[in-house]
């Protein structure tokens, strides 16, 4: 996978941490909100057809006071309508930090649902496009595999997936080699401070005979005379 180069924003959002830095901020994708006002802009034709067809029997049977209440309601109802898709459309939101992913949902007016995900718990991420104008305008599902009790977390109608599955990989990357430089600077550190070793040869010692004078080989080429060591011998057990 070519390297992403990514672009950090110090951009503010409600439970950001100070060393925390915004990577991306995600909606839907645009035609998924331009569809259903396209929606609402038939319906809101509807009523003028209705009374087309149908102005001859409103004014026979004296039905205008019926028909004007009708109508008011209706588009107070439509204009309603409108207001929550935008509303919807603007507070759904994924966003991606060097730390973590947010998933945003409004599931209405007075509910929100949030949860998070640490970088270092994701296994895995793909994603989906599926269907002719998803592929025509090149959007999807994102999927990541967590290795929590929750299994998977999907990011709806995301512009552009391939690029932002390329993002989320190369923080976790960036994540793990931070990880992995401060295991080795912390064992550092403990040689430095503390004096640990590095761990022994389990190697034999050469032994070279040399009659009474032969001589042990060690590690570090350090020669010992084997007589010495019969004399230390002799003396510890006399």
């Amino acid at each position: 996978m070519p390297k992403v180069i990514l672009k950090k924003h110090n951009w503010f959002f409600e439970g950001k941490e100070e060393e925390e830095d915004v990577v991306l901020v995600l909606h839907r994708h645009w035609v998924t909100l331009t569809v259903r006002i396209l929606i609402v802009c038939v319906f809101f034709f509807l009523p003028f057809i209705f009374l087309v067809v149908f102005s001859s029997a409103i004014v026979q049977y004296d039905l205008i006071a019926i028909y004007s209440f009708l109508w008011i309601t209706y588009y107070l109802f439509l204009w309603f309508w409108l207001f929550y898709i935008i509303t919807m459309y603007t507070l759904d939101n994924w966003i991606v930090t060097t730390e973590r992913v947010v998933d945003s949902l409004q599931t209405g007016f007075f509910n929100r649902r949030v949860a998070e995900l640490q970088l270092d718990k994701i296994q895995d991420v793909s994603y989906k496009v599926k269907g002719l104008i998803p592929t025509f305008f090149n959007y999807g599902i994102i999927e990541i595999q967590t290795a929590g009790k929750d299994n998977k977390f999907f990011f709806e109608q995301i512009p552009d997936p391939q690029r932002v599955k390329d993002v989320i990989m190369e923080l976790i990357m960036e994540e793990e080699e931070k990880a992995e430089s401060g295991q080795n600077l912390h064992h550092h550190i403990l040689v430095k401070k503390h004096g640990v070793p590095a761990p022994l040869s389990t190697e034999p010692a050469d032994v070279k005979d040399g009659g009474p004078q032969g001589t042990v080989g060690s590690d570090e080429g350090e020669k010992v005379d084997v007589s010495k060591m019969e004399d230390i011998k002799h003396d510890v057990n006399p």
